[in-house]
């Protein structure tokens, strides 16, 4: 099993070496990387992204018009092409790995456990450990395959429960279908909310085979001012509606409840 790491990002210059550097300075190397510039217009961003993957060994796509994480996140996943066992890793470029042991930590529960997919708690400012944790989801919501429904709800205390890190095997990846999964019903990308639009379907289809992990293994940037969740309000919420009124996917096993984990030892 590789980590295939997919590192996107537009316009967020100023955070984008220590993103890239907490990626580098992981323990574990059994990893590759695709990192996209998504047409930045801070033309230093691209740059050093290009350099930083030469150096590194790691794949470079510098798009010429804005796509958005979530095409960024197929083009990169088919560059690296991963084999099934193989683990997809998302990392904003303005966010970064908590630690050089993120990945092997993640390993661990992957060989223990087996998971299809893991979602984790994050610390929202890097200057500030504050956990936001993650939150078992309810046994309820896992056997009647509710996610969507379940995400819906119009709960601005509480408005998602599966955050970073985020990761899922290929295989899970592999059977979403972006025309459905990823696309408003006139063909054209999601351009936020990447997020939920991989988590809930991969989540439906994996049957109850995810876990949430109870490590801090991402450091998650609130005060980009170019942040989706500034700029791009209107975006999000055309983008959450079409994708919480997609019918929910088939499972692919009988449904089960995962374990509840502690700190893993």
């Amino acid at each position: 099993m590789r980590f295939k790491i997919v590192l996107t990002g537009r316009d967020c210059f100023q955070f984008v070496p220590r993103s890239l550097e907490s990626v580098a300075a992981q323990v574990d190397e059994a990893f590759d990387v695709c990192i996209i510039d998504d047409a930045s217009t801070d033309l230093r961003q691209a740059d050093f992204m290009e350099a930083f993957c030469r150096n590194a060994g790691w794949q470079f796509i510098r798009n010429e018009t804005h796509q958005g994480a979530l095409y960024n996140h197929v083009a990169a996943v088919n560059v690296m092409s991963p084999e099934p066992e193989d683990v997809i890793v998302s990392v904003d470029a303005d966010d970064r790995l908590s630690h050089p042991q993120a990945l092997t930590t993640v390993r661990a529960y992957y060989d223990r456990y087996q998971p299809m997919l893991t979602y984790g708690s994050y610390v929202p400012d890097p200057d500030d450990w504050r956990v936001m944790p993650a939150k078992h989801l309810p046994d309820e919501v896992i056997l009647a395959n509710a996610y969507r429904a379940f995400s819906a709800r119009d709960d601005d205390d509480d408005p998602i429960w599966f955050n970073h890190l985020r990761t899922l095997k290929h295989d899970l990846f592999s059977r979403l279908d972006p025309a459905v999964d990823f696309m408003h019903m006139d063909g054209s990308w999601f351009k936020t909310c990447y997020d939920l639009a991989i988590t809930i379907p991969a989540l439906e289809l994996a049957s109850g085979r995810h876990l949430m992990l109870p490590d801090v293994l991402y450091l998650y940037t609130r005060n980009n001012p170019l942040s989706d969740c500034y700029v791009n309000t209107h975006s999000i919420e055309g983008d959450k509606a079409r994708i919480f009124s997609i019918p929910p996917k088939t499972p692919l096993f009988d449904i089960l409840v995962p374990p509840r984990l502690e700190a893993f030892a």
